[in-house]
């Protein structure tokens, strides 16, 4: 069965959409990580992703928006980057498009903390005009959620470049990962305050934020422990991941996703 999008003929998208078929769209970056990693990460497994989901449950997978919000990291080489009004007005006219040809069960398949935003802002405008509520899973974060017991005696290794990135890409692309180059990393401070995230740093007993490049955090282009990675941990976490979304898809295919915004709330007295 086919599974990829633009392999399909006008009948067969046709015959999909009277069926139901849940279509998936992989939104990703090309972007800087550490030395050892190849930069498409974000789409790369948000891609993987998807295929391997699609295969599971006979949906559809729509080819990758590999072109992120990345600007904060252009200062390291090979990143590219987009607008977030562009990568808003890309995704919704990818959605407007899908509901146009009947598909009303869409999930997102957003990799990248930047581009949740700008996704956000095209999904709540379709379902202004449409009532079509579309999903989106992050699945970076799925894959940290899902492998806590795999790294609970390995502090240090999550971050931007390192865990659990470097393990995924050992197992999709092996043959691209640099391990040579692989090395652990901290982040620097700001004028003598610790830079706790990529725009937060600690203060007496919370934090503050800032608005900073990622070289202001590091000079590798990612920080943490990326050493004790392999490809058995990023085969395990993909294997769960699959899982995951391929439960969820199975759920989702079941409820109505038109639900109306209200322009007014009846207030209790």
């Amino acid at each position: 069965m086919k599974t990829f999008f633009p392999l399909l003929t006008i009948a067969e998208i046709a015959e999909a959409a009277r069926k139901g078929t849940v279509v998936m769209l992989p939104i990703g970056t090309v972007e800087a990580n550490a030395p050892h990693m190849p930069i498409g990460y974000d789409y790369l497994v948000a891609e993987a992703l998807a295929k391997r989901v699609a295969e599971r449950t006979h949906d559809l997978w729509l080819p990758s928006i590999t072109y992120g919000v990345s600007e904060r990291l252009s200062a390291f080489p090979g990143t590219l980057y987009v607008s977030a009004d562009t990568l808003a007005h890309q995704v919704e006219s990818i959605l407007r498009c899908l509901v146009t040809h009947g598909f009303d069960h869409i999930l997102l398949l957003t990799n990248h903390i930047p581009n949740q935003e700008p996704v956000t802002q095209a999904c709540r405008a379709l379902r202004k005009d449409t009532s079509i509520l579309v999903a989106s899973i992050y699945p970076h974060q799925i894959a940290v959620d899902l492998a806590k017991d795999i790294y609970a005696d390995e502090k240090g290794t999550k971050g931007h470049g390192a865990e659990p990135g470097t393990s995924l890409l050992l197992h999709l692309v092996p043959d691209d990962v640099r391990m040579d180059l692989a090395r652990k990393s901290e982040m620097k401070s700001l004028r003598g305050m610790e830079i706790t995230g990529i725009s937060s740093v600690a203060f007496g007993k919370s934090q503050v934020n800032f608005f900073l490049e990622l070289d202001d955090l590091t000079d590798r282009g990612g920080f943490a422990d990326p050493t004790k990675a392999t490809a058995d941990k990023g085969r395990t976490m993909m294997e769960r991941m699959v899982d995951y979304v391929a439960e969820f898809i199975e759920q989702f295919r079941k409820f109505d996703t038109r639900v109306p915004m209200r322009s007014t709330v009846e207030v209790p007295t």
